[in-house]
């Protein structure tokens, strides 16, 4: 089969579906309910009535005996006349009011003779826990007929019997019910029913009820992400999302966020499949956070099959903000933040400490004498020094020069929603622009502009059946960013910082930097080279911009309310173009440029997907069907790349820099180009089906079937099948539950199994590609290059799909009338045939090929417990999740099991092995080096290791007390390959959520925080293996041994190439720490005016002030203990070489809606 040819069998698919659509007509009916049934729980009866039309029933179950048995034989009946026949003998009376029927007990008749009370007339607000007001909300009395709405403004006003009671109800908040006593006020704060069992939360192509989901979901509202004040998305959902790992890549603005979910599943790629508006491989960082309706994480593989070959990480689903029936809406969300940097009381020395420091190191190497100076740093610095002597300098801490203090964080976001029976918009625009806490005189800088338009149609209207309807979902967003690089100790701009010496100046006493000539001038010579960074920061310009659109465009066809006709074509396009600036420059006798120098480059890529489902289902009785069956295909379509630098341009300024702005004719010196093209390729094409049951929502049943073909593999092993299998048992609807009502209101065991799989990789892995861009010397002087061709990666014809199967077990329940809601599950994952990179000797001269090369297990457990309350005007809502995963590789497909990982990573001159890998029996990314058991304190403990035959490791004759005790593993008296143990797990064992919200007439609180514990963090500031004059600082002073039991942990102070601090060239176990850690991440005191001034034309005006990351409970002597570097691959994490935090933030914010 060709590469192409895999686009053939959707088609046939599609013709099927057309067929049995065709099939299907049928008149649309208005409302209408058809039910057979006998002696069946009064609930059941309410939920099929719920599942036929959009109505949706509220009643307390203290009044309304929902077990009561009841029958009722109706067929294309009105809702109104089934209810009468239903409630005939029953005692109970309703109120219909637009889409919400609401149940009560019928007044006795003996009643109604009665001479009526005296009517009084209350009136109020009706407002949710945000104190945001409720529109259309139901009102209704138990004395008296009907009832009233609220308005626009949350108001409402009735005239009912005194000691009557009155209900109030409302989509999504959980029913309130008041005494009323003499007429006046009545305020009524209604607290969301996160419980609520009959709210829809989205899966795969669709929606279901949350109570009959049989997989493990989360479901978070976007006004909860949006009160985090957050410009990523994924920052908001640090506290409540049990099971999801979320670490930052760093605290830059723009730097984004490790997810995985259940654990590291592969050391290719783990990220999860994000699909936004129904397009899979979205991107969510180009949403702003008030765009968002809701996110829904599918956590195990039944929910995730139906996504098939991309959803062995896990599925993140996100809904923009959709159009609403009714009056338009205006709202504003803003805020402005002013940042601080948050380094935990790191500091660098002094420039007299630093002295005394490298003196000592040289004592320690025996190089000089205790009392000798290795320098006479008066000589080296004639104008400096005397300053440190007297006090009147102290030296550059350069890590204070680069604090960018008060860094502004501002956002702003308007949204109109609104629509009618036949058209629904919702329009947004918004702006975030962010700076950065570190990095003077040019600190890091983000700048994202969004316009969003989600709109639909309904062409053909029979009463309440949308026959045909159109919209679309359209994301355009535009951003620039600058950043500073955080890669290796190479190329990382916090670790140079911190490294520096303190003894060069940053800037002369008129407040110009001190440059190279000002050295020069001074007689200033630093012996450990350096420059002036603040002045290396400044010399660059940079003009970053990214366009990205997010699109679909889709059409809905209902000839019949059981069924229904979607095709969604979605197109996503991105465009990046780059331009850099730096001028010519002197920064030390090394570093400098004789040319300015401009940089440009520009790409495109395009993205396609087209999809078709069509679901049907059906009332049988008491049971109920309905299946979903559907194609896909999607292609990375046309792409572009081009750039180029040229140096000596025309003007040397960044305003006129550009790749043709010189009169120079091309010099190959001073000029390079390059460019590339993509043609369509990864392509997919899947057939996909689902089928779910329940009886008498009791029990339930989900069936998934995903077949899917990717061009990334040869034929013969394109086609992956993925299936899933998924069962529920709401024990609350057996009538043997009964005697339990007072206390389980809803108690729901579920268990999965399910397949999904990964193919991301990059294509044509099965060919001997060739590249056409190797520099060949064929001239007998050397100096005549050609560009020839080569050999790209070897080909590997059997590479097939990754696979990630998943048991899943678990229980939702809640309990004491919808106080307490839990959930909880088990859970095992097992990755196989991971696609990864092998190992190749170098005498093969090409790449290595990608390869089915391991497998993988992750386990764990989630717990989640919210407990909500309301005492008259008081409402408060407590939340904490605990999830726990244990990683473990069980294969590697190569000689030694081993996945290599780097060297040289926290020093240079740490390379006789792996920093970290990946090995059979170990988690995935665990740091690898010699283990220690502690400091020898004193020369008697040296002896008596002596006499037990210790290995000292430079002899015994060397060993002093506060050098380390290294363990020998293999007992042959030397320290090699065979020592090498696990010395720390960068993933945590217990990750920790809390969400803490209060409200009280017009005033809301919210705290919000998050942890891990159990994980490690591998930290060096200093390249000390290679480098004699790097700076210190306080915390790595702090550690040093410095006399009997003083410390147990770390050696006494020693140069760096002492084994004291590597061992034999090995990293050393006194290198990792515990890294547990739990941050405040926002605290917010809000209060809505509309509550003080009722008449004010909005429905809010709500003044809010918060504070991010302003508290972090830690032992970690670093910066920040949530580390996402990892040596530069994606499955390591937890190594701190100089870590940009993240910072403490202080906001003022104003929500306002009309």
């Amino acid at each position: 089969m060709s590469c192409l040819s895999i686009w053939r069998r959707p088609f046939v698919v599609l013709l099927f579906l057309a067929a049995l659509f065709a099939g299907s007509a049928a008149k649309a009916q208005n409302g209408t309910v058809s039910l057979d049934v006998t002696s069946a729980p009064l609930e059941s009866v309410l939920r099929k009535i719920e599942q036929q039309t959009d109505y949706r029933f509220f009643y307390s179950r203290d009044v309304i005996d929902v077990n009561a048995p009841v029958t009722l034989k109706v067929a294309d009946e009105s809702v109104a006349s089934a209810l009468d026949k239903l409630f005939a003998r029953c005692g109970i009376s309703y109120v219909i009011d637009k889409k919400q029927i609401v149940l009560k007990k019928a007044e006795p008749a003996s009643a109604k003779k009665k001479t009526p009370a005296r009517l009084v007339k209350v009136k109020g607000n009706v407002c949710d826990a945000a104190g945001e007001p409720l529109i259309g909300v139901s009102v209704t009395s138990d004395a008296v007929p009907g009832g009233v709405t609220t308005g626009i403004d949350g108001d409402y006003e009735i005239s009912v019997p005194a000691g009557s009671t009155l209900s109030f109800s409302y989509v999504g908040c959980a029913p309130t019910s008041r005494k009323v006593g003499a007429a006046g006020t009545m305020d009524i704060t209604l607290k969301e029913d996160a419980n609520v069992l009959n709210e829809v939360v989205v899966v795969g192509y669709g929606v279901q009820k949350k109570r009959l989901v049989t997989g493990s979901t989360l479901n978070i509202k976007g006004d909860d992400i949006k009160r985090q004040n957050s410009t990523d998305a994924m920052g908001a959902l640090y506290s409540r999302v049990p099971g999801v790992n979320i670490v930052q890549n760093n605290g830059q603005p723009d730097a984004g966020f490790k997810v995985n979910i259940r654990g590291l599943g592969t050391t290719g790629n783990s990220d999860p499949l994000y699909v936004i508006d129904g397009i899979a491989g979205a991107d969510l960082k180009s949403l702003n956070p008030a765009d968002i309706e809701t996110i829904d994480i599918l956590k195990d593989a039944a929910s995730c099959a139906i996504y098939g070959s991309r959803a062995a990480n896990g599925v993140i689903l996100v809904t923009t903000r959709q159009g609403r029936k009714g009056k338009v809406s205006v709202s504003y969300d803003g805020y402005y933040s002013v940042q601080r940097a948050n380094l935990n009381g790191v500091k660098s020395v002094s420039g007299m400490e630093y002295i005394d420091l490298i003196n000592r190191s040289f004592v320690s190497r025996g190089t000089i004498a205790e009392g000798e100076s290795i320098h006479d740093w008066g000589e080296l610095m004639p104008k400096q020094y005397p300053m440190l002597q007297n006090g009147s300098w102290r030296g550059t801490d350069w890590l204070e020069e680069f604090v960018n203090n008060n860094a502004p964080s501002f956002n702003n976001a308007v949204s109109i929603d609104g629509g009618n029976d036949m058209t629904r918009f919702s329009l947004g625009f918004t702006n975030t622009n962010t700076e950065g806490t570190l990095g003077v005189p040019k600190p890091p800088r983000y700048n994202r502009t969004t316009v969003r338009l989600n709109s639909d149609f309904t062409l053909w209207r029979v009463g309440e059946l949308e026959v045909v309807k159109v919209g679309e979902n359209v994301t355009f967003s535009t951003y620039k960013s600058n950043s500073l690089s955080q890669g290796s100790i190479y190329d990382n701009k916090m670790h140079n910082l911190l490294v520096l010496s303190p003894l060069l100046p940053a800037y002369n006493a008129d407040g110009s930097y001190y440059t190279y000539a000002d050295q020069t001038a001074d007689g200033f010579q630093l012996p450990s080279g350096g420059y002036n960074m603040l002045e290396d920061n400044s010399l660059r310009d940079y003009d970053n911009r990214r366009f990205r659109l997010q699109s679909n465009f889709w059409l809905e066809v209902n000839p019949h309310k059981d069924w229904r006709f979607r095709s969604v074509y979605g197109y996503n396009y991105y465009n990046r173009n780059n331009r850099t600036y730096t001028p010519s420059y002197e920064l030390s006798s090394k570093d400098y440029s004789e040319y300015d120098r401009v940089q440009q480059e520009a790409s495109t890529n395009t993205f396609w997907t087209w999809e078709n489902t069509l679901q049907w289902g059906h009332d049988f009785g008491e049971h109920h069907v309905d299946a979903l069956a559907g194609m896909s295909m999607e292609q990375q379509g046309w792409g572009a790349s081009v750039g180029a630098w040229r140096k000596d341009t025309k003007f040397g300024t960044w305003e006129s820099a550009n790749i043709s702005s010189s009169d120079s004719p091309i010099d190959p010196e001073k000029v390079s180009v390059w460019g590339s093209n993509t043609i369509p390729y990864k392509k997919l094409i899947s057939m996909f089906g689902r089928v779910n049951y329940n009886y008498n929502e009791k029990y339930l049943a989900t069936l998934i079937l995903r077949r899917d073909g990717s061009s990334n593999f040869a034929r013969g092993h394109r086609w992956g099948i993925f299936p899933s299998v998924s069962g529920g048992w709401i024990m609350t609807n057996e009538p043997w539950m009964e005697q339990t009502r007072n206390w389980i209101d809803f108690l729901k065991i579920r268990g999965s199994w399910g397949r999904n799989g990964n193919c991301n990789i990059s294509n044509f892995q099965y060919l001997a590609t060739v590249s056409l861009d190797a520099p060949y010397d064929f001239s007998p002087d050397g100096s005549s290059y050609v560009t020839g061709a080569y050999p790209d990666i070897i080909p590997n014809p059997d590479l097939t799909w990754e696979k990630s199967e998943q048991l899943d077990f678990g229980f939702d329940a809640r309990f004491f009338n919808q106080r307490l809601v839990a959930t909880f599950d088990w859970y095992r994952k097992t990755t196989r045939d991971w696609l990864v990179k092998a190992p190749t000797l170098d005498s093969y001269g090409t790449g290595a090929p990608v390869i089915n090369g391991g497998s993988v297990r992750n386990q764990g457990v989630e717990l989640a417990l919210t407990w909500y309350d309301t005492s008259g005007d008081f409402n408060y809502s407590v939340g904490v999740n605990v999830a726990t995963n244990a990683n473990k590789v069980t294969s590697i497909n190569n000689s030694d099991g081993i996945i290599h990982g780097g060297t040289n990573v926290i020093s240079q001159n740490i390379a006789q092995y792996n920093t970290y890998e990946a090995r059979v029996g170990f988690p995935i990314g665990y740091f690898t080096g010699i283990a220690s058991k502690g400091i020898f304190q004193n020369q008697e403990q040296i002896d008596r290791y002596r006499d037990n035959g210790y290995a000292f490791i430079d002899g015994y004759d060397k060993a002093r007390p506060g050098d380390v005790i290294w363990i020998d593993q293999d007992g042959d008296g030397n320290y090699g390959d065979n020592d090498v143990v696990m010395i720390g797990n960068p993933h945590p064992d217990v990750t920790l959520g809390l969400n803490i919200t209060m409200g009280w007439k017009g005033f809301d609180v919210a705290v919000s925080g998050s942890g891990a514990f159990g994980q490690q963090v591998l930290q060096s500031y200093r390249s000390f293996a290679n480098s004699d004059y790097d700076n210190y600082t306080n915390n790595l002073v702090a550690r040093f041994w410095t006399g009997e039991g003083s410390t147990g942990r770390f050696p006494r102070f020693s140069d760096g190439g002492h084994n004291n601090l590597r061992c034999n060239g090995y990293v050393g176990d006194i290198w990792v720490q515990n890294a547990d850690y739990f941050k405040v991440r926002t605290i917010t005191l809000g209060y809505d005016f509309k509550h003080l001034f009722r008449k004010l034309p909005m429905q809010q005006l709500r003044v809010f002030f918060s504070g991010q990351n302003l508290l972090t409970f830690t032992g970690y002597d670093g910066f920040d203990p949530e580390v996402g570097y990892g040596g530069g691959d994606s499955w390591s994490s937890g190594i701190d070489i100089g870590y940009y935090p993240s910072p403490k933030a202080y906001t003022f914010g104003l929500n306002i809606k009309f």
